[in-house]
C-alpha cells in the first residue's frame, strides 16, 4: 500500500510539474510575442512576469523542493530576458535603420530638385542606355561592371571588391550590438578600406539592413545550441 502511495504521488508531482512548465512557457511566448515591450518597459515587464509565474507555482505546487524543478525554471528565465532584450535591439536597429533610409531618400530628393532640368533628363537618358546595353549584350554588360569596379572610389556602386567588404563584415559581426561606427572608427575604416565618409556610412546603412539580421540570427542559432 505504502509503494502505491508513493506512486501515485510521483505521478501527481509530474503532472504538476509538467503544467508548471507549460504556464512558465505559455506565458514567455505571449511575452515574446507581445509588440508592446521595448527598453524603457523591458525590467517592468520581466518582473511582472516572473510574478506571475511565481504565484503560480505557489498555488499549483506543493510546498516540497524540487531542486531540478528550481534549475529548470532559472534557466529558462535567464533565456526569457536575453531573448526580449535582443527583440528589443533589433527592433531598435529596425527603427533606425529606417530613420537612415528615409534621410538618404529626402535627401536624394532635394538634390534633385536643386538639379537643373536638363541634367535630370540626360542622368535619366544615359541610366535607360546603360540598362538597354547590359540586357542585350552581356559582354557589354561585364564590361560596364568591370568599368563601375574600378571607380568604386567616386561612389558610382556599392559593389566593392571582396577584401574591402570582408574589412567592412569584421567590423560589423565584432559590434552586432552596436553597430553603429563612430567617428574615430570611420577614420579607421576610410584608412584601411580606402573608401570616402559617404561610401562607408552608405555601406552600413545598407548592411544594417541586409546583413545584420543574418548575424542576429546566426549568433540566436549558436546560443540555442550551446
Amino acid at each position: 500500500m505504502h509503494c502505491m502511495d508513493q506512486k501515485d504521488y510521483m505521478e501527481d508531482q509530474n503532472e504538476t510539474t509538467k503544467n508548471v512548465l507549460e504556464f512558465v512557457m505559455r506565458t514567455i511566448k505571449q511575452s515574446i510575442d507581445s509588440e508592446n515591450i521595448s527598453k524603457d518597459t523591458l525590467d517592468k515587464t520581466v518582473h511582472c512576469n516572473i510574478l506571475k509565474i511565481q504565484n503560480y507555482i505557489a498555488q499549483n505546487i506543493p510546498t516540497t523542493k524540487s531542486p531540478m524543478l528550481d534549475m529548470l525554471l532559472y534557466n529558462i528565465l535567464l533565456s526569457y530576458r536575453r531573448i526580449i532584450k535582443k527583440k528589443i535591439s533589433i527592433a531598435s536597429i529596425i527603427k533606425k535603420q529606417n530613420t537612415d533610409i528615409t534621410y538618404l531618400i529626402t535627401n536624394l530628393k532635394d538634390k534633385l530638385k536643386e538639379m537643373p532640368i536638363e541634367k535630370v533628363k540626360m542622368l535619366s537618358v544615359s541610366a535607360n542606355e546603360h540598362k538597354s546595353k547590359s540586357v542585350s549584350n552581356p559582354e557589354d554588360n561585364e564590361a560596364a561592371s568591370s568599368k563601375v569596379e574600378r571607380h568604386t572610389h567616386s561612389g558610382k556602386r556599392m559593389n566593392y571588391p571582396k577584401t574591402i567588404t570582408k574589412i567592412l563584415k569584421t567590423w560589423l559581426s565584432k559590434h552586432i550590438d552596436n553597430p553603429y561606427p563612430d567617428e574615430v572608427e570611420k577614420k579607421y575604416l576610410i584608412y584601411k578600406t580606402g573608401l570616402g565618409n559617404t561610401q562607408i556610412n552608405n555601406w552600413f546603412i545598407n548592411a544594417r539592413r541586409r546583413i545584420l539580421p543574418k548575424l542576429f540570427q546566426k549568433q540566436q542559432s549558436i546560443e540555442k545550441y550551446a
